[in-house]
């Protein structure tokens, strides 16, 4: 089964071209911003990384858990690109999407009831 879009021809392929750069591009966005709420929840000591390989690398520097963080995912994101005309690979895309922006959401609201501590972010 191929994933191909409405159309057919070059046509077609432009337009799923178009649909995973942008989710592509969203995916690298909701991994740095991520990677940036995770460092700074780390740098104060509010958090424990839970994954062990990045839990490595940001002990040995923040840079290298910054740059192994975006190289992993930006590999699997060329995996994505290059086989996006597969079924699979558009929905391990939406999979990820979702996964990176529940992720995300749950750092901005930990953020804003730690900044805003009469918020109800996080009823208790």
């Amino acid at each position: 089964m191929r994933w191909t879009g409405k159309g057919t021809g070059r046509a077609g392929r432009l337009l799923v071209s178009q649909r995973v750069g942008h989710g592509v591009a969203a995916l690298l966005v909701l991994n740095a911003a991520d990677a940036a709420f995770t460092a700074a929840l780390l740098r104060r000591g509010l958090a424990q990384e839970a994954n062990p390989l990045m839990r490595v690398a940001w002990e040995a520097s923040p840079l290298l858990f910054f740059g192994l963080k975006m190289a992993l995912v930006g590999s699997a994101a060329l995996l994505l690109v290059r086989y996006c005309e597969h079924l699979a690979a558009g929905v391990t895309l939406y999979l990820g999407l979702i996964a990176y922006a529940v992720v995300v959401g749950y750092h901005l609201a930990f953020w804003v009831n730690l900044l805003l501590p009469w918020s109800t972010a996080f009823p208790s």
